[in-house]
């Protein structure tokens, strides 16, 4: 006899399906929250897999939620290129839907003069990478900028800010619910299969309770563990 827990997800997430789903997001962090937000529409039956109590408490709870410009990464790459589009994307996004955030700029400092050539180095990356609003600054100015620290030089970056990533993920949640995704607390997926057409899933809840059920497709976006995930799936991707 099932238990309520699983009667409860029978109901909210199979019995419309005949157990099987469209789209299954394992992992309800930002990524996953982002993902569902975009992929879910009232005719799929998209679900959403998180192991935890509540959505957004793995490594998306411990980030230091600042909206990066774009200098660090190796030219040409595509985190290069995600982070410089994504980042005015999210600042649009943000200001749209009243998400707490902030452009404050950065300071990039050296504060010995052999450390220069480092600040030299990430402002010409910068610039191949299309951040074309970092300046290098002098040590006046970097002590009129911010008095309590003592720089040599420091590298400026404008367009540097922060946002509150709990409101984001809540955002994203919210704009999941309302296409008709559903989203499943407690539920720890142990083991997928591949099947034709798709793949099925097995599933324990915090009391160790099992259940399983099919998915056309499935979204790994379990942050430190996506590579248990992925083992599990044995290199078979759609």
């Amino acid at each position: 006899m099932r238990s309520r827990f699983f009667a409860a997800i029978y109901k909210i997430m199979y019995k419309q399906t005949m157990e099987k789903a469209d789209i299954t997001i394992i992992g309800a962090g930002v990524i996953g929250l982002a993902i569902a937000a975009e992929v879910a529409k009232p005719d799929l039956n998209v679900f959403i897999l998180e192991k935890n109590a509540a959505h957004g408490t793995g490594i998306s709870s411990r980030n230091s939620e600042v909206i990066h410009c774009g200098m660090y990464y190796p030219e040409g790459s595509l985190k290069a290129t995600l982070c410089v589009t994504g980042r005015q994307m999210l600042y649009d996004l943000a200001a749209r839907f009243k998400i707490p955030h902030k452009k404050t700029g950065k300071l990039i400092v050296a504060v010995k003069p052999e450390e220069t050539k480092e600040i030299e180095r990430l402002y010409a990356n910068g610039r191949k990478n299309s951040v074309t609003s970092l300046s290098i600054i002098s040590k006046s100015r970097s002590a009129k900028m911010e008095p309590n620290i003592k720089a040599y030089t420091a590298l400026y970056s404008p367009e540097s800010g922060i946002i509150s990533a709990h409101d984001l993920m809540n955002y994203y949640l919210a704009c999941a619910l309302s296409k008709k995704a559903s989203i499943v607390y407690h539920t720890k997926v142990v083991q997928i299969e591949k099947e034709a057409g798709g793949y099925r899933l097995f599933t324990h809840n915090a009391k160790g309770e099992s259940f399983e059920f099919n998915s056309a497709i499935v979204i790994n976006a379990t942050g430190l563990e996506s590579d248990t995930i992925a083992n599990m799936m044995s290199g078979n991707y759609q």
